[in-house]
């Protein structure tokens, strides 16, 4: 018995297995239909192209079922077959149609060069080969494709219409590396090349598979399965797109997603309200593109979604058509329709005009929406991350119970990073100190100077040493209390003085100002002499000071002195006692 023959030279002999021949039980092959055996005289007259044609990758080099990138250069996609074992079995073929007029086969592409024909519960495929018959006609291969799934518009390929021999993938052989190298380097997908699977991460599933929830999703056994209409990547779509690919990765499949971080979803998805919209179980929803146009009665001025106007130079608007057309140095370089948005309400823009928001649609009317953040979008000078700044609002990033309890950001919440300098520079002593600054009762509600609660500003009592501060005199004397911004430091200081200067002990005392001060000190006559003698009368001078002092019936006390005449009256005294040498 002699040896047995390596796969390749069993190859050059007789072709594919399985598919121009079989082994028999006694171990002899035997050729399958029309198949021949290679004989001397076909090698000697030169067809090898012929010979190649049979022979297949496996046979000429060790092909591991673990090794996915040699897999995938002898057998193709690892979606067109199963490692069963320490075997490699071609899977059936497939094609998908979404309209059973435009059929596309596995890897999303669609078939051309077939002659398609409806049958019944199916369609007839003829392909034409390489082949002709004697008068020169072109050798067709017929398949068969019947419906397998209705929500995936799959079908099955068969030779027969009695389904019994499926139509499987084809093996790569020798011949077509000669013919085309790249292509079945091409056709390798990415997640056999790099081993990408649902633990990778997001940058690799993305790149491999494409937008996941989109493209692909986690299904209940925690596996990658791809969506109706889109196939993994291949090393071809990565050689022709390149950067694109890249740039097209969502941040919100490389990046953990915390909803309650508004710094995070700006990132991811754009602003709240505005790009997206998110239910109480944190799922995110884009919202539809929109332009916003006024209309002041004779010119149309165009905004974005921010309410910004736009230069007038970057777009055409055809009110007459409904198409809004952007332009780049010049050039229309897209062109959409613009339908109204009547679920939206009129919209204030930036500069205070009240105007209409319409939604954006393609030339077919297909709603646009906006698209969470990619790679690319991070690329240049004026790109997501230096929008955060002048987009995300005080309130966003702090979050709504933060900012409430604090009594400086709760009056800016509203404010972006980039306004807030300015903001605060506005923010008045009665906005931010308004509970410390009016009379309360214990449930925090302003009274008026009867004690009665009262929402009327106007009647709003000031408290304790606030008076002092905020109280100024109009050129008549009367009192005038201002709301003061937090940058009026000196105009507060210099209220402080006069006021303290010219208000009664008595009143310092009630606001807080004096404390150190036996209270009973305040109900102390201020007497005009300190004895009967002419020696220890003050009176003239306490007359000649502008000082009170008890005549008759008319009482004077030291709590209704100011400050200055307590001094005052203070120095009259000690000079009147050294005049009496006592």
């Amino acid at each position: 018995m002699g040896k047995p023959l390596t796969p390749m030279m069993e190859a050059i002999s007789y072709g594919e297995r399985d598919v121009d021949y079989y082994v028999n039980d006694e171990g002899k092959a035997v050729m399958i239909g029309d198949a021949k055996k290679t004989t001397v005289a076909d090698l000697l007259d030169g067809d090898m192209m012929n010979i190649l044609g049979r022979i297949t990758m496996e046979s000429v080099i060790d092909v591991s079922p673990t090794d996915t990138v040699m897999c995938a250069i002898a057998y193709g996609p690892s979606t067109r077959y199963t490692v069963v074992g320490d075997t490699i079995v071609m899977n059936q073929v497939v094609y998908f149609t979404e309209d059973e007029v435009t059929f596309k086969d596995d890897l999303g592409e669609v078939v051309t060069g077939a002659n398609i024909q409806a049958i019944e519960g199916g369609y007839k495929l003829d392909f034409a080969t390489d082949k002709t018959n004697e008068d020169g006609t072109p050798v067709y291969e017929t398949q068969y494709i019947f419906l397998n799934n209705a929500d995936t518009g799959e079908y099955l390929a068969f030779y027969d219409l009695e389904k019994t021999k499926p139509v499987t993938y084809k093996k790569t052989k020798i011949k077509d590396l000669q013919k085309d190298a790249m292509s079945i380097i091409d056709s390798v997908l990415l997640k056999d090349a790099l081993n990408v699977d649902e633990t990778s991460h997001g940058i690799l599933r993305s790149l491999a598979y494409g937008e996941e929830g989109v493209a692909y999703f986690i299904n209940s056994s925690g596996k990658i399965e791809m969506n109706v209409g889109y196939s993994p990547r291949t090393i071809g779509e990565l050689r022709t797109r390149g950067e694109n690919l890249i740039n097209d990765i969502y941040l919100k499949d490389i990046m953990e997603t915390n909803t309650d971080d508004a710094i995070t979803m700006f990132l991811l998805y754009g602003k709240q309200g505005i790009h997206y919209d998110m239910d109480s179980e944190s799922n995110v929803t884009m919202r539809k593109q929109l332009i916003l146009i006024y209309n002041d009665g004779s010119n149309n001025f165009v905004y974005n979604e921010y309410g910004e106007e736009i230069t007038v130079e970057t777009y055409d608007l055809n009110t007459t058509a409904q198409t809004y057309s952007v332009k780049k140095n010049g050039e229309i370089v897209a062109t959409y329709k613009y339908v109204l948005a009547d679920d939206m309400s009129p919209v204030t823009t930036e500069d205070d005009n009240v105007a209409t928001a319409y939604y954006l649609c393609d030339m077919e009317g297909e709603n646009l929406y906006y698209k969470a953040t990619t790679l690319g979008d991070l690329a240049g000078g004026d790109n997501v991350i230096s929008d955060i700044s002048k987009r995300l609002t005080i309130g966003e990033v702090l979050g709504k119970e933060a900012v409430e309890e604090n009594r400086f950001f709760k009056h800016v919440q509203d404010e972006t990073v980039e306004s807030l300098p300015h903001a605060i520079e506005e923010l008045t002593i009665q906005q931010v100190f308004a509970d410390s600054v009016y009379k309360t009762d214990a449930d925090g509600n302003f009274l008026d100077k009867n004690d009665n609660i009262t929402t009327n500003r106007d009647e709003y009592v000031l408290e304790g040493s606030w008076w002092y501060l905020l109280t100024s005199y109009d050129e008549h004397g009367n009192e005038v209390v201002k709301d003061y911004t937090l940058n009026e430091m000196d105009a507060l200081i210099a209220n402080m003085k006069t006021n303290v200067h010219n208000a009664t002990i008595r009143k310092l005392y009630n606001d807080g100002m004096i404390t150190d001060l036996d209270p009973t000190t305040l109900n102390s006559e201020v007497r005009g002499s300190i004895t009967s003698s002419p020696l220890g009368d003050m009176t003239e001078t306490l007359q000649n000071k502008g000082i009170p002092y008890s005549i008759g019936e008319n009482k004077a006390y030291m709590g209704d002195l100011t400050v200055e005449q307590m001094m005052n009256y203070v120095n009259v005294v000690f000079e009147t006692i050294g005049k009496l040498g006592l």
